[in-house]
């Protein structure tokens, strides 16, 4: 089992690295705003933030909303929806301007050091609010601040692995301790 989870970390490695590592040009084939609708990506773009607020241990929780506003709101909605994409709640992502470049490590890992990184807290058709982890938000202030498009990228990556590998042997641990078995 375990090395199933291995094989499914690597490819799932692998397909993020090829959806995340674009040229700043926002307008090839990958990262343009169209390939994302048709194909549900685990990438939301564009976005703004609407809202920053304290939450659990002082951590931020920053609302999401699709940039542009009332002006690419349909008729009668307050709001625009956003575009279709595969990010749910739980879900661990990375807040970057839209067009930018993503570093990735010798693993295949983001380099993650200019962007923040947190865990979604909650989706619906209008607002995402992401809970990030870093305490200081003065380190992001520029793109919190930021007038400019953003995007959201969800991480498949070692941490997702690990929660994999601990519940596995959690689940290992009951299974050899239970009644039956003695």
């Amino acid at each position: 089992m375990k090395i199933l989870l291995e094989t499914e970390r690597d490819e799932e490695i692998i397909q993020r690295n090829r959806r995340l590592v674009t040229t700043a040009d926002s307008t090839t084939e990958k990262g343009s705003p169209s390939s994302n609708k048709s194909s549900g990506t685990k990438s939301l773009y564009p976005v703004s933030i609407s809202e920053i607020s304290l939450g659990y241990f002082g951590r931020p929780v920053v609302t999401l909303h699709r940039y542009g506003g009332k002006a690419v709101a349909k008729q009668g909605e307050d709001l625009p929806r956003f575009p279709t994409h595969n990010i749910s709640s739980g879900d661990i992502v990375l807040l970057r301007t839209v067009g930018s470049i993503l570093a990735l490590d010798k693993d295949g890992n983001p380099v993650i050091n200019h962007w923040p990184s947190g865990v979604v807290k909650f989706v619906n058709e209008f607002t995402m609010g992401v809970i990030f982890d870093q305490d200081d938000t003065s380190e992001y202030n520029d793109l919190f601040q930021s007038n400019s498009p953003l995007r959201l990228d969800s991480l498949g990556n070692s941490i997702t692995y690990q929660r994999l590998q601990f519940a596995l042997n959690d689940l290992l641990t009951i299974s050899n301790n239970h009644p039956s078995n003695n």
